[in-house]
């Protein structure tokens, strides 16, 4: 992966989630993604977000979406 590793959910791209991912694709293109922060506020200690992931063609083996969890980013914890 030649991509460097998003720190936090803003920094999620298309390219990075691809070749992350790549293996579980099955040769599938994702054409978007959004997102949905999750876990806030049950004691988590970092970032975590749903990623729901839109394809350029149909893709049924693919995963329609993904949790990623970075490190928090509040300095308190």
């Amino acid at each position: 992966m030649d991509s460097p590793l998003p720190l936090s959910v803003e920094e999620l791209t298309t390219g990075w989630l691809e070749s992350a991912l790549s293996d579980l694709l099955n040769g599938a293109r994702i054409e978007g993604f959004s997102t949905d922060v999750i876990g806030v506020g049950a004691g988590f200690m970092g970032d975590l977000a749903r990623v729901h992931l839109r394809y350029a063609d149909d893709a049924p083996s693919a995963p329609e979406s993904v949790i990623a969890k970075f490190a928090s980013s509040k300095p308190e914890t």
